[in-house]
């Protein structure tokens, strides 16, 4: 059984999803509106999504198989630690959409490694996004931090 799996961070970066999901099939890229990007994380920043009724997300939508690949995405994610899985509908190609994604559970604001910001910043240009929604994500992380220490 086929369904959607919705990517907006190191997983829109082609090569490494042929690493992860080798028979994964790349549909295309949209916008999921009414979500910002934010790096947060345990010891490290990693992306995920926050509500924000003004914002939109670049994506990637890939085809996965529901058994085996979801199983990988799993893995890969630390669902159900460090990650919820969601599904959500999105206008792709003039229709609507049902798709997975994955959204950190409440861990603190927290910079990224610069190889995983590189890597999906990477991706951002292979698929002609604007990087400011990244770079917005790193203000977001810094504006956290400063507030922490002038406490």
């Amino acid at each position: 059984m086929k369904q959607y799996y919705i990517a907006y961070g190191s997983n829109m970066h082609h090569e490494w999803m042929k690493d992860l999901l080798k028979d994964a099939v790349y549909m295309g890229t949209s916008f999921l509106e009414q979500y910002c990007l934010a790096f947060r994380g345990k010891d490290v920043g990693y992306l995920t999504l926050e509500e924000s009724k003004e914002d939109k997300v670049p994506v990637v939508i890939w085809e996965i198989n529901t058994h085996e690949h979801e199983r990988l995405l799993d893995e890969y994610e630390d669902y159900p630690i460090l990650y919820d899985k969601v599904y959500v509908s999105i206008m792709f190609q003039e229709r609507l959409i049902k798709g997975m994604m994955y959204v950190m559970k409440d861990y603190p604001y927290i910079k990224p490694e610069q190889a995983y910001y590189n890597m999906v910043k990477e991706a951002y240009i292979a698929h002609q996004f604007d990087i400011t929604y990244l770079e917005k994500a790193l203000i977001k992380e810094k504006n956290e931090k400063n507030k922490k220490e002038s406490r």
